[in-house]
């Protein structure tokens, strides 16, 4: 069997294909055999987002998609094993929120469906993922929504974003 690399982080860090001057993560979250990395590719202050999506095979992480422009709903599992139709087809995936945070922010809550999450904020930027939601369950009109902050100003979504975001700043 093959070695498990020593971290989410480190694995990024090894195998993404960027120096690793070019390349900072904000943010990490798992849950069983699935992850999302917020990566922060480019030099400061000049940082350009991008979520990596991984799934756990045979001890190994491996990559199942990249977004540098969007959240939303996205498959959990291999990709060889992602429905044609999804994610109406697809039983299980994530939902994900991300972006740069409101100047001086150490975390933002965001909510979804009735969960609330509350999260750090990593070089100004953070993510929130909410597990375990059906394919044919996500609505594109039904999205997170950020409701507090502890910074200044309003959160700033990812960059082609076509939804309206409730901001509430604390």
């Amino acid at each position: 069997m093959p070695e498990e690399k020593q971290s989410l982080s480190e694995f990024i860090l090894a195998d993404y294909g960027i120096p690793r001057r070019f390349l900072k993560i904000a943010a990490e979250e798992q849950q069983d055999d699935e992850a999302v990395v917020l990566i922060l590719e480019n030099e400061e202050p000049d940082f350009y987002p991008c979520e990596v999506n991984l799934h756990k095979q045979g001890g190994q992480w491996i990559f199942t998609g990249v977004d540098h422009y969007d959240c939303g709903w996205r498959p959990a599992g291999a990709v060889e094993d992602w429905p044609d139709n999804w994610p109406v087809g697809a039983e299980m995936g994530f939902v994900t929120y991300w972006g740069a945070a409101p100047a001086r922010a150490s975390q933002v809550t965001v909510a979804y469906r009735g969960e609330t999450k509350t999260v750090p904020v990593t070089l100004g930027y953070f993510l929130a993922v909410f597990w375990g939601i059906r394919g044919r369950d996500f609505d594109r009109n039904v999205l997170p929504r950020t409701v507090a902050s502890d910074g200044d100003g309003t959160v700033s979504p990812p960059l082609v974003l076509r939804y309206a975001w409730e901001v509430r700043v604390r």
